[in-house]
């Protein structure tokens, strides 16, 4: 794969290419080896691995409650038999 580095680099501006980190030392991009090392400290096996939570991802087995959602959609078979009830109610008296 070939290298696109930025064309107006900014002093210790890092670029990622080929999954190696450089950093423009204000006249050529130089591979950052203290970044790529420390990286793979953090991956499955490394020395120090980080888990999802470390980093502020939910469990992949979560849940919601309703006032959790605040925009978008949800499907009526995501719905509870009361709450599917409840809607058709509202639509069918305001929208009738």
């Amino acid at each position: 794969m070939p290298f696109s580095f930025p064309s107006n680099p900014t002093l210790n501006q890092q670029s990622t290419q080929n999954g190696r980190v450089y950093k423009w030392s204000g006249s050529a991009w130089e591979l950052n080896l203290s970044v790529a090392a420390h990286k793979s400290t953090h991956s499955t096996g490394g020395s120090d691995v980080l888990s999802p939570s470390d980093i502020g991802a939910a469990s992949s087995s979560h849940t919601h409650t309703g006032t959790d959602i605040i925009s978008g959609t949800i499907n009526n078979d995501r719905l509870s038999g009361n709450a599917q009830a409840s809607m058709n109610l509202y639509l069918w008296a305001n929208f009738r």
